[in-house]
Protein backbone atom coordinates (compact mmCIF):
# COMPACT_ATOMS: atom_id res chain seq x y z
CA UNK A 1 0.00 0.00 0.00
CA UNK A 2 3.22 2.21 0.41
CA UNK A 3 4.49 2.03 -2.74
CA UNK A 4 1.77 3.76 -4.74
CA UNK A 5 2.05 7.06 -2.91
CA UNK A 6 5.93 6.78 -2.31
CA UNK A 7 5.67 6.16 -6.18
CA UNK A 8 3.51 9.84 -6.49
CA UNK A 9 5.64 11.70 -4.39
CA UNK A 10 9.20 10.24 -5.92
CA UNK A 11 7.62 11.44 -9.39
CA UNK A 12 6.69 14.75 -8.20
CA UNK A 13 10.10 15.62 -6.24
CA UNK A 14 12.10 14.81 -9.77
CA UNK A 15 13.69 11.11 -8.18
CA UNK A 16 12.45 9.35 -11.32
CA UNK A 17 14.74 6.50 -10.17
CA UNK A 18 12.91 5.99 -7.00
CA UNK A 19 9.86 6.51 -8.78
CA UNK A 20 9.58 3.84 -11.06
CA UNK A 21 11.22 1.44 -8.22
CA UNK A 22 8.24 2.06 -6.27
CA UNK A 23 6.02 1.61 -9.50
CA UNK A 24 7.64 -1.52 -9.86
CA UNK A 25 6.50 -2.87 -6.33
CA UNK A 26 2.90 -1.58 -6.68
CA UNK A 27 2.67 -3.47 -10.15
CA UNK A 28 3.67 -6.66 -8.22
CA UNK A 29 0.68 -5.99 -5.69
CA UNK A 30 -2.15 -5.67 -9.12
CA UNK A 31 -3.07 -9.27 -8.89
CA UNK A 32 -3.47 -9.37 -4.99
CA UNK A 33 -6.34 -6.06 -5.83
CA UNK A 34 -7.79 -7.01 -9.05
CA UNK A 35 -11.23 -5.54 -9.15
CA UNK A 36 -10.58 -2.24 -7.22
CA UNK A 37 -9.48 1.13 -7.59
CA UNK A 38 -5.26 -0.06 -7.37
CA UNK A 39 -5.62 -0.23 -11.08
CA UNK A 40 -6.32 3.33 -11.04
CA UNK A 41 -3.82 4.01 -8.68
CA UNK A 42 -1.37 2.61 -10.74
CA UNK A 43 -2.32 4.25 -13.63
CA UNK A 44 -2.13 7.55 -11.90
CA UNK A 45 1.51 6.48 -11.33
CA UNK A 46 2.18 6.88 -14.61
CA UNK A 47 0.96 9.95 -15.16
CA UNK A 48 2.88 11.66 -12.31
CA UNK A 49 5.97 10.01 -14.14
CA UNK A 50 4.72 10.99 -17.91
CA UNK A 51 4.58 14.62 -16.16
CA UNK A 52 7.87 14.21 -14.14
CA UNK A 53 9.30 13.57 -17.62
CA UNK A 54 7.83 16.81 -19.78
CA UNK A 55 5.49 14.38 -21.44
CA UNK A 56 2.64 16.58 -20.71
CA UNK A 57 -0.35 14.98 -23.57
CA UNK A 58 0.74 11.97 -22.23
CA UNK A 59 -0.01 11.99 -18.56
CA UNK A 60 -2.92 14.90 -19.21
CA UNK A 61 -4.62 11.40 -21.07
CA UNK A 62 -3.31 9.16 -18.03
CA UNK A 63 -4.75 11.00 -15.16
CA UNK A 64 -8.08 11.39 -17.10
CA UNK A 65 -7.97 7.49 -17.41
CA UNK A 66 -7.12 7.37 -14.09
CA UNK A 67 -9.87 9.30 -12.77
CA UNK A 68 -12.65 7.31 -15.33
CA UNK A 69 -11.11 3.78 -13.79
CA UNK A 70 -11.47 5.51 -9.99
CA UNK A 71 -15.46 6.42 -10.56
CA UNK A 72 -16.02 3.42 -11.82
CA UNK A 73 -13.90 2.16 -9.03
CA UNK A 74 -16.73 4.04 -6.48
CA UNK A 75 -13.44 6.56 -5.45
CA UNK A 76 -15.32 10.31 -6.31
CA UNK A 77 -12.70 11.74 -4.11
CA UNK A 78 -9.86 10.05 -5.91
CA UNK A 79 -11.16 10.47 -9.67
CA UNK A 80 -11.55 14.47 -8.60
CA UNK A 81 -7.53 14.49 -7.51
CA UNK A 82 -6.68 12.70 -10.79
CA UNK A 83 -9.27 15.72 -13.00
CA UNK A 84 -7.25 18.41 -10.85
CA UNK A 85 -3.88 17.23 -12.46
CA UNK A 86 -5.31 17.86 -15.47
CA UNK A 87 -5.02 21.93 -15.18
CA UNK A 88 -2.20 23.65 -16.61
CA UNK A 89 -1.14 24.61 -13.39
CA UNK A 90 -1.33 22.00 -11.65
CA UNK A 91 1.31 20.70 -14.28
CA UNK A 92 3.70 23.70 -13.70
CA UNK A 93 3.49 23.24 -10.21
CA UNK A 94 4.06 19.11 -9.50
CA UNK A 95 6.60 18.90 -12.63
CA UNK A 96 9.48 17.28 -10.84
CA UNK A 97 11.10 20.63 -9.97
CA UNK A 98 12.90 19.00 -7.19
CA UNK A 99 10.98 21.15 -4.92
CA UNK A 100 8.84 19.37 -1.82
CA UNK A 101 5.94 20.70 -3.47
CA UNK A 102 4.21 17.11 -4.03
CA UNK A 103 1.52 18.21 -0.63
CA UNK A 104 -0.14 19.88 -3.60
CA UNK A 105 -0.43 17.50 -5.96
CA UNK A 106 -2.38 15.05 -4.00
CA UNK A 107 -4.57 17.36 -1.97
CA UNK A 108 -6.95 17.87 -5.65
CA UNK A 109 -7.12 21.23 -5.57
CA UNK A 110 -4.79 23.80 -5.32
Amino acid sequence: MFAVPAARACADAGDLDDARRYMKAAERSEALWEGTSWQASLVEVRAHIARAEHRDPEARRMFDDAAALFDAAGQPLDAKRCRSLTLPEAALACRGSGRSESWMCDVGGM
